[in-house]
């Protein structure tokens, strides 16, 4: 039961301390995600070709990302003869599948968005 009243005390003083905070956004924003005129393209200027960290970073995993082999298996077995195997060796005619991976993952990283879904 004096247990019961320190966590009733305690509570109260939290919430005191957390009313006198000053807020950095109106509360009905609070736990929202916030955009502003922001978008892949203006990600990849400001941020990607400016920035030598964003870029490392995103580089970085643009590369790890691509570096997977994606391959399918029927039955436990690789099946280099599957029609979708053919097309993820060879998706288009001027771009290899490590290269779609890479723009993917830099569109996911620097925009929010994926190329396809």
């Amino acid at each position: 039961m004096i247990i019961n009243i320190f966590k009733k005390v305690a509570k109260g003083l939290q919430v005191e301390a957390n009313a006198n905070r000053p807020r950095l956004m109106p509360s009905y924003r609070i736990g929202k995600p916030q955009f502003k005129d922001w978008n892949t393209e203006r990600a990849i200027n400001e941020g990607f070709k400016v920035s030598t960290y964003v870029y490392s970073c995103v580089y970085r995993i643009m590369k790890a990302v691509a570096s997977i082999p994606l391959k399918i298996y029927e039955d436990g077995e690789y099946n280099p003869e599957h029609l979708l195997q053919v097309l993820l060796d060879d998706p288009h005619p001027f771009y290899s599948m490590q290269d779609i991976m890479e723009r993917m993952a830099a569109h996911l990283y620097l925009g929010g968005i994926r190329l396809f879904k």
